[in-house]
């Protein structure tokens, strides 16, 4: 969401409202093992994870005034 007040500009923006919880397992293969170890890679056995709700809030303010914006000539079409 956005709010605009005169040259002050406000945004507020809202992540994973609900929350989410993710896990997962792994089974690899001797082969697979040894390639994770030879590239110095951990070996996973079970893994999880929860993104938990964030708020994002912002504000910006214009500083440029109208006189000191650049004038650029009209183009005219011969």
């Amino acid at each position: 969401m956005q709010v605009f007040k005169d040259k002050w500009r406000f945004g507020v923006v809202a992540k994973d409202l609900t929350s989410t919880f993710n896990t997962w397992t792994f089974n690899f293969s001797e082969k697979e093992k040894e390639v994770l170890y030879l590239t110095n890679n951990d070996i996973p056995v079970k893994s999880s994870e929860l993104t938990a709700p964030r708020v994002t809030v912002g504000a910006s303010r214009v500083l440029i005034s109208e006189k000191l914006r650049p004038c650029w000539p009209k183009q005219t079409l011969t």
